[in-house]
């Protein structure tokens, strides 16, 4: 990691951060006591519950009334481990999905295989749960003025799931076998079903297998990890997940639609998950259009959800933000060449800053001009076609005026900046896609479905992201960085270029640079990160793909963490966005986590 060696961990085997100072050893102990693993070194109070405050604390059940094969599902719950609860990526893709059920007796009916399959045994529970209420604070998107389903997000195998569909109407948990590819679960770990599910229609539905997970739901302290047993099946839907009655009664569930709440005990406590009312009115219309896309074959994928498909290439990344105030500095020589140090300096620390930003402003691109981009010698991004691929050259789709006109502006910006270039008689070819921002603006997306097909997977491992958390926890001083269109600084290499060939009114034109949407784009940004960085990762920096972050124990020793990490962006030529850098802040949010002098707290 890196030449501090002072500061080792036993539990990592890294350098970085001691046994002590380890978050993820610490939450695995508590984990363990949570889970009644350690009660010879734990002395608990008398009247005090055994289990986990995750765990159903509001059922009990009745000793004399409890079964053998009651007892054996605790005890296999109680030794399941549980993931950890962060995520490693989202999954927010439109999956294929259907009903599930596990092997019973095959010549049953679907209706008996499905009963037999979810259902939990409640046994004798005595009711000890808080009291559950909806009111108008519940109303947390306002008074409803759309029947939208209740689609919410749920943790899953350490990924945040969304599109998950609370159907209370459903005696079956669905996972949709795109989903399960996605989470990266083996097909070996599929309990073998043989059945078949019907719609409402009388469509037949063939069955995967089946699947238990922990699933977590709730927000903040209101967290509940529940087993849920899942069908999985591959048919197209617009959803993830669909959440049965099963899930619902082991949870302990209580769904508002007028609220788009759901609530549940968690202790004596009530968690909360509310729904998402756009997403919820994405998937359903989504669901009117499933059926065209079956009766027709055409490819009419997006990049942008090409790319939600892979957990590695999230767009919707939380990027790495200051915790406190910011304020303006100069640091070229135009005033409008500007970038952001923490408010809380003191004069003399901002001087000594803003001094050192001002003799490196040559690493900041304020515009295309600016962005020299790394050595092609030393790194550019190769496709490597699978040599049996047949190229596919799509035909141009029509746009509207609007779109068209935005699609000439992008196309006219990127030709100045040198990122693509004209080219003739391409063998590859795509469309381009408008994607209209937040805030009104548009953004060309390219549809590479058909490239990304005939390119296999890069393998290359992204950084661990609880090793990641724990190095910049605790440290005094942080800088947070960010690469000015980081993608488009490596170069493609140049025998592949002609494959990124798109179609647009004004010509036919191919990537230079390596653009967004390519398959393996993201793994090739990190081999660059981890190969220039290698000296000083782990004690000056730490970095996950484009963002990076400088940390130091004392005030003194950032103005040299950052000279160093300066000097290498200035080597291979990369460089930094100074609208979405901050220099010397004392708290910042990194990878969903809050990080402070005083290590992880709680992500407001």
């Amino acid at each position: 990691m890196g030449p501090n060696v002072d500061n080792w961990c036993d539990f990592h085997r890294v350098v970085g951060h001691s046994t002590e100072e380890c978050w993820t050893l610490r939450s695995q102990i508590e984990r363990l006591v949570q889970n009644d693993h350690l009660d010879w070194y734990v002395q608990r109070p008398t009247s005090t519950r055994h289990g986990s405050r995750h765990m159903d604390a509001w059922r009990e059940c009745d000793a004399g009334q409890e079964s053998d094969r009651g007892a054996k599902t605790r005890e296999e719950e109680r030794s399941r481990p549980k993931p950890h609860t962060w995520h490693r990526g989202t999954i927010v893709t439109i999956s294929d999905g259907c009903v599930s059920s596990p092997s019973r007796e095959r010549g049953q009916k679907v209706q008996t295989i499905l009963s037999g399959a979810n259902l939990t045994p409640l046994g004798s529970w005595r009711h000890y749960g808080p009291t559950i209420t909806f009111d108008d604070r519940d109303l947390r998107n306002g008074p409803p003025d759309h029947d939208e389903s209740m689609v919410i997000s749920v943790v899953a195998v350490e990924y945040k799931i969304e599109r998950v569909l609370v159907d209370q109407g459903s005696s079956a948990n669905i996972l949709y076998w795109s989903t399960y590819q996605k989470l990266k679960l083996p097909p070996g770990h599929l309990t073998k079903c043989a059945g078949t599910l019907y719609g409402f229609a009388g469509e037949q539905v063939p069955i995967k297998g089946t699947i238990e997970l922990e699933t977590i739901l709730g927000e903040d302290s209101g967290v509940r990890r529940i087993s849920v047993l899942y069908t999985v099946v591959d048919v197209g839907a617009s959803y993830n997940i669909i959440l049965g009655r099963p899930a619902l009664n082991h949870l302990g569930a209580v769904v508002s639609t007028y609220h788009l709440c759901m609530k549940f005990p968690v202790g004596r406590e009530v968690g909360s998950v509310w729904a998402d009312s756009r997403i919820a009115r994405r998937c359903y219309e989504e669901s009117l259009r499933t059926e065209v896309r079956r009766q027709r074959p055409e490819r009419s994928v997006v990049n942008v959800l090409d790319l939600d498909l892979d957990p590695r290439g999230q767009l919707k990344r939380e990027r790495p933000l200051s915790a406190e105030d910011l304020k303006d500095v100069q640091v070229g020589p135009l005033a409008t060449q500007a970038t952001r140090v923490g408010a809380a300096l003191d004069p003399g620390e901002e001087a000594c800053l803003v001094a050192f930003l001002r003799r490196n402003h040559d690493v900041f691109a304020w515009n295309a001009d600016d962005m020299p981009g790394i050595d092609p010698d030393f790194i550019s991004h190769h496709l490597s076609v699978a040599k049996d691929a047949k190229p596919i050259a799509q035909k141009k789709c029509k746009q509207g005026e609007e779109k068209r006109r935005a699609t000439q502006e992008e196309t006219t910006k990127l030709l100045a900046a040198g990122f693509i270039r004209e080219v003739r008689y391409p063998t590859w070819l795509t469309n381009v896609v408008m994607v209209k921002k937040v805030s009104g603006k548009w953004r060309m997306c390219t549809d590479y479905t058909d490239l990304n097909k005939a390119c296999p997977k890069d393998p290359y491992p992204l950084p661990s992201i609880d090793q990641l958390v724990d190095g910049v926890s605790g440290f005094t001083l942080l800088s947070f960085m960010d690469a000015c269109s980081g993608y488009n600084q490596i170069r493609m290499c140049e025998q592949d270029e002609e494959k990124t060939a798109f179609i647009t009114d004004e010509g036919i034109f191919c990537y230079r640079v390596m653009p967004f949407g390519l398959k393996n784009a993201e793994a090739t940004y990190q081999r660059l990160m981890d190969e220039i960085f290698k000296r000083v990762r782990g004690s000056d920096v730490e970095v996950y793909v484009d963002d990076m972050v400088v940390k130091s124990k004392a005030t003194d020793n950032h103005w040299e963490s950052l000279g160093r990490v300066f000097e290498i962006l200035r080597k291979y030529r990369l460089r930094l966005n100074p609208t979405k850098c901050s220099f010397g802040v004392q708290a910042g949010k990194f990878l969903g986590y809050m990080l402070t002098e005083r290590g992880i707290e709680a992500n407001p």
